[in-house]
């Protein structure tokens, strides 16, 4: 392990911000290269549409994983960002029930942070535009979501209304947008989040043009404690970019944040040219490799990487899962490999 001493902006690039220094822990990495050992068979979700993203509460052993919500292929889910969560076990792979989010974007990440004997909250995308129609639209704000069995969450006018399975308004929902992480007024689009469960902190992502991602590491608790992205007690562990390739031959499909290292998926749906990058958050470090995989009960033109995550098994080791996404027996299914060696 290192400790690497750095200057920092206090969360986003203002010439009028002083920048101040901060220490980064950066721990052992995944090994890239290690074989990708396959966790379940392929798993049917609540919803009919392809998996997006996922992750896990590590203390109750659920499985969230994030799909676009049914709107039976006339594509106004994508377009106005209506996103359905499933929880499921995940020791047995079968769905406990389901949320849906309207108005929250496309999926691109989710943080779960686990809270004990209930459910959990979800931090994810939230405030889509709704866009015309072919569009595809990305969260711009973030919110925080306790999981209720068969909820409905909408973003309306910064807020967000919940209202219970029979339809009913919830008079004091737990649900908000989180207000320090509000990026108003600059110019970036596809913001999105991640928790690691080893340190306990906060990646946000955001696109800041076509070529490039900008990341910002948090605590937890610090961004709970209600401040500005200007003025937490503790700003910003990290300010790093990453670019991303944004050509025909590899699309993003998500990041996690572990032990002071950003993990990132990308590969293109039928093309078998899955690849995971790594880059510590000083910036100092980067590695990346081509992945190998078997997936012989998909469709192999319908196969579509779809979300990276960490996993903390019962005997406390993290693992780094990604998903594969695709057709198998009829339906779109969702299929979890692993790397479990560290360096």
């Amino acid at each position: 392990m290192r400790i690497v001493r750095i200057a920092i902006a206090t969360a986003v690039c203002l010439a009028a911000v002083t920048p101040t220094a901060d220490a980064v822990t950066i721990g052992q990495h995944f090994n890239l290269n290690e074989a990708n050992s396959q966790t379940n068979a392929p798993m049917k979700l609540s919803g009919p549409n392809m998996p997006q993203t996922f992750g896990y509460d590590n203390v109750k052993n659920k499985l969230y994983a994030a799909q676009m919500q049914n709107d039976n292929n006339s594509g106004e889910s994508t377009r106005k960002g209506n996103l359905r969560i499933s929880k499921i076990n995940s020791s047995t792979a079968k769905v406990d029930s389901y949320i849906v989010l309207n108005g929250f974007g496309h999926g691109v990440s989710i943080g779960v942070e686990p809270s004990g004997n209930a459910n959990a909250w979800l931090w994810v995308e939230t405030a889509a535009p709704t866009l015309a129609k072919g569009k595809v639209t990305f969260g711009t704000r973030i919110a925080r979501v306790r999981f209720a069995s068969k909820h409905t969450f909408a973003y309306q006018s910064g807020t967000i209304v919940e209202k219970d399975e029979h339809g009913k308004k919830v008079a004091k929902t737990s649900a908000k947008v989180i207000s320090a992480l509000d990026l108003s007024g600059f110019t970036y689009s596809g913001l999105s989040v991640a928790i690691d469960p080893l340190t306990d902190q906060v990646a946000v992502r955001y696109r800041t043009g076509s070529t490039s991602s900008r990341y910002r590491v948090y605590a937890r608790a610090d961004i709970l404690d209600g401040g500005s992205l200007t003025n937490l007690a503790n700003p910003s562990l990290a300010a790093s970019t990453w670019p991303y390739d944004g050509s025909t031959s590899a699309n993003f499909q998500g990041y996690a944040l572990c032990n002071g290292w950003i993990y990132t998926l990308t590969g293109k749906k039928g093309k078998n040219n899955v690849a995971i990058a790594a880059m510590s958050i000083d910036g100092g470090q980067r590695i990346s490799a081509k992945q190998s995989y078997s997936a012989p009960k998909m469709t192999k033109s319908t196969q579509e990487p779809e979300g990276i995550a960490i996993r903390v098994t019962p005997d406390g080791k993290p693992h780094l899962r990604w998903g594969l996404a695709g057709v198998s027996s009829g339906s779109k299914k969702l299929m979890i490999f692993q790397k479990s060696t560290m360096s």
